[in-house]
């Protein structure tokens, strides 16, 4: 079978976690079969001198064309919009026409995340009768937030229902993700697989060795919706009642968050601040941490808490989203958003039981979820049934 992925997210040279979760699920079918991405790159950065940039880089039956363009600059915010999606789109046809060329006509597209990629499954559908597929991972579909479904254009909740109404079959991320989609976009039936793990790097080792203070470890980018300052605010108060633990946190590193902490007089020994650093790298600091927090304001899924679950690392995580879709008492504890107390109550409750968690087992039963064979073979399923509809 040939198939199409056309992703509105996906890494690039300017960003290599951009949609990092999407290139997981593409090498796990790679591994089964050749996949072409297409993804078209809003880029304001990168292009400073170049009016266009491609970049194409093949591994392993996986071949990735990116587009670099840049973003108009006008006086008018909508205009620059406007002019930047004509762009967009013309690039898009062309992208699919050389597809064409190349290639012949594709059995099947696969959309990652509606807009604005979907519009070039909504081509060959019209043209060329070819069906598609979406996968859904975004967060909009919910009204926390600055950003979500009802604070987008107009423009772009049309466009988004019509590709989902358009779809010949629907994968969410989470049962969570599917439902929001059904109560705010459309009404569309759906197939829920989870976002992969690469279990190669994240596992639970062996000989691990016993930390000197007990360690959580905190990763995410730290924007907002992850509550960084909430989290810092209950490491505070737990630090009140014993000190024989540190925190670690990955991600983008804030100045702003470091001044939090030492104006809660957090001392330096209990709370550290790492940056961004690589994949392989954050599952070796995963493997080295007694246990996993979480603190979102909402998820769709979670990467990160997935990934920690197949290192066996038990996990506290804020009751929200599709969170309570990952944790149960047999692998960590849900605590209500924003309470930074009952945060607080969790780390001491987890460190006191952390005995009682089996780590082998959390490994194992998350492996069998997120590992990549298993993901490959539910979307391979789908395609399949798909490909018999057609």
């Amino acid at each position: 079978m040939k198939i199409l992925w056309l992703c509105s997210w996906y890494p690039h040279s300017s960003n290599t976690f951009d949609g990092d979760f999407i290139e997981r699920h593409a090498k796990a079918i790679a591994q089964h079969q050749p996949i072409e991405v297409i993804h078209i790159l809003q880029n304001t950065n990168l292009l400073t001198t170049e009016p266009f940039r491609t970049e194409e880089r093949t591994e392993e039956n996986l071949t990735v064309k990116t587009f670099y363009l840049p973003f108009p600059t006008t006086p008018f915010e909508q205009l620059s919009k406007l002019i930047f999606n004509q762009r967009y789109y013309t690039t898009m046809l062309r992208a699919l026409k050389e597809y064409m060329l190349q290639n012949g006509k594709p059995d099947l597209v696969h959309v990652h995340v509606p807009v604005k990629a979907g519009v070039g499954a909504l081509w060959f559908n019209r043209k060329w009768k070819v069906p598609f597929i979406v996968t859904e991972h975004s967060n909009i579909y919910h009204n926390t937030g600055k950003e979500n479904f009802y604070t987008n254009s107009a423009y772009f909740r049309f466009v988004t229902k019509k590709i989902l109404s358009k779809a010949i079959a629907l994968i969410t991320v989470s049962d969570f993700l599917g439902k929001a989609i059904n109560e705010i976009a459309c009404k569309k039936e759906y197939t829920v697989i989870p976002n992969v793990v690469d279990t190669s790097l994240f596992f639970y080792p062996l000989n691990k060795m016993a930390n000197e203070r007990f360690r959580f470890l905190h990763v995410s980018n730290l924007y907002p919706v992850k509550n960084p300052n909430k989290m810092v605010q209950a490491i505070a108060l737990y630090l009140k009642k014993r000190k024989d633990a540190e925190f670690v946190f990955i991600g983008n590193k804030d100045n702003a968050l470091y001044k939090a902490a030492q104006e809660l007089n957090i001392p330096d020994e209990n709370i550290r601040f790492m940056g961004e650093i690589p994949y392989k790298e954050v599952a070796l600091e995963m493997k080295q941490a007694d246990a996993f927090f979480l603190f979102s304001k909402s998820e769709t899924f979670s990467c990160v808490t997935a990934e920690a679950l197949c290192c066996g690392l038990p996990v506290i995580a804020s009751n929200v989203g599709a969170l309570p879709e990952l944790i149960n008492d047999e692998n960590g504890i849900l605590v209500e958003a924003d309470n930074t107390e009952a945060l607080a109550k969790a780390f001491d409750e987890l460190q006191l039981n952390h005995s009682q968690y089996n780590s082998k087992t959390i490994s194992h039963e998350a492996s069998a979820k997120f590992k990549y064979e298993i993901i490959a073979a539910k979307i391979l399923s789908v395609y399949s049934i798909v490909h018999g509809k057609a």
